[in-house]
């Protein structure tokens, strides 16, 4: 105790003596009297206080049973069973001298005796600064519930790698067709009428009339009647280099004549993504007729940030859903992990194939994508809620016992879903504080003095 408490406590003994001694001249079988009934009243009213409930934020409401605070609804407590309400603020008063009266809401606010906060107007509490460290602060019971402050412990286990993005849907260009003429001539009959249209394996897409076509055509049909392997097999080499199907080559076999109008026909069920032309358009070799899309098979891309980059790898198990399907998630692999980093956006791309055997992805879609990545090794994890980032260090608040706390430097590794590794500060088994630990923060702060308030300012 310093030595301004104990002249404090050296002038209310003088004081209480000098009373004492100005009492004597009473009656004093009047005081006497005075002395049982007070007595007994006091008796009663210590057996009364046993069971008394409060309300933290409003001390003077009191009540014999449990209920709410008429004025702020808060539950009321009961008293402790150490004297109930009124002894425990007869120590406040007692240890007024040594302690400092604070706002729970606003610790900056500091009295040298009980009152009310300026700022909010909560009942100031009393601040136990005895044997406290910098980092250390005194929060009783009541405030705590009143901070709804709540806390678990940390645990040595391994983290799940899991990395949440989205994707979008693109087609699968392993499964484009692309239709380009290597001869010049015209569209005589066109059965695709606009892109998006849906052809059916074998159906036909156009018939193009090319002069080139007949005389290899007819190099064709003049080998077949000499009979010549050597001559059948160069013409017919001939017509597959300009592009003719060996459907088309094997109908021209058959019926040893000329097609004036070749026809070309779709290798495989597919929608018309682009189309270029329309009936007697003329055309020539590089020109793109149309394309294709097989969607029974797509892409999706996503794009991982770049602190994730190194948890990917190709073959990785990814769950995709889509939002027109909730609760029908499908199952994938990642095939392909691009070398760039996209310089702009800080992220890598990866490609995911996925059966659409249904076709209910469509190009420029955009699905969730969970890439189940390999887990860490055994390290001490707690919630991320319970780490305040600044953007110089991380800290994380301890619950020593009842009422103490204390707040530590830790040192945060890989965070994934609401999970976080810590590397130092905290052991397994230590309680950390979820919620109410930006007030604790802030009051360790203050007493610490070392400036670290001015972290809060950045939140």
């Amino acid at each position: 105790m310093n030595g301004l408490p104990l002249i404090r406590s050296l002038i209310a003994v003088s004081l209480l003596g000098l009373l004492m001694a100005c009492g004597n001249g009473e009656d004093h079988d009047h005081h006497a009297g005075h002395d049982v009934h007070e007595h007994g009243e006091q008796d009663h009213a210590h057996e009364h206080e046993e069971g008394l409930y409060y309300c933290p934020m409003h001390p003077e409401v009191t009540d014999d049973e449990p209920g709410s605070c008429p004025i702020c609804g808060m539950d009321l407590v009961q008293s402790d069973d150490d004297g109930g309400h009124e002894h425990h603020d007869h120590d406040h008063h007692h240890e007024g001298a040594d302690g400092l009266w604070t706002c729970p809401m606003h610790p900056q606010i500091e009295r040298d005796e009980p009152g009310s906060c300026p700022i909010c107007g909560m009942n100031l509490v009393q601040r136990d600064s005895h044997d406290l460290d910098d980092d250390q602060v005194h929060v009783p019971q009541a405030v705590q519930q009143a901070m709804n402050v709540r806390t678990t412990k940390a645990e040595r286990s391994r983290l799940l790698r899991k990395i949440e993005t989205v994707g979008r849907v693109s087609y699968d260009e392993s499964r484009l067709k692309h239709i380009h003429p290597r001869v010049e001539g015209w569209i005589e009959e066109l059965d695709v009428d606009s892109e998006g249209a849906f052809v059916e394996s074998g159906q036909r897409l156009f018939t193009l009339y090319s002069p080139e076509l007949v005389n290899a055509q007819e190099e064709f049909l003049q080998a077949l009647r000499r009979g010549e392997g050597d001559m059948i097999r160069a013409a017919r080499g001939r017509l597959e280099a300009l592009g003719v199907q060996h459907t088309v080559i094997s109908i021209i076999e058959n019926k040893r004549e000329v097609l004036q109008y070749v026809p070309w026909y779709a290798h495989g069920s597919a929608y018309v993504t682009t189309l270029n032309v329309r009936h007697g358009m003329y055309v020539e070799p590089g020109d793109e007729i149309m394309a294709l899309a097989d969607l029974t098979r797509v892409w999706v891309l996503a794009n991982v940030f770049e602190s994730q980059a190194g948890w990917v790898e190709v073959g990785q198990n990814v769950t995709v859903g889509v939002p027109h399907a909730p609760g029908e998630p499908l199952h994938a692999t990642v095939s392909h992990i691009y070398p760039v980093l996209d310089e702009r956006t800080r992220t890598l791309q990866l490609r995911v194939p996925v059966t659409n055997s249904n076709r209910r992805l469509r190009p420029g879609m955009w699905a969730s994508l969970s890439i189940h990545a390999q887990p860490s090794e055994y390290a001490v994890i707690i919630p991320q809620e319970a780490v305040i980032r600044t953007g110089r260090s991380a800290r994380v608040v301890i619950r020593e016992d009842d009422t103490h706390f204390r707040v530590r430097e830790v040192t945060a590794g890989m965070a994934s879903g609401n999970r976080v590794v810590i590397l130092d500060g905290i052991d397994e088994g230590d309680e950390v504080v979820l919620s109410g630990q930006f007030l604790i923060d802030s009051e360790a702060s203050i007493r610490a003095g070392h400036g670290r308030v001015e972290d809060h300012s950045q939140h």
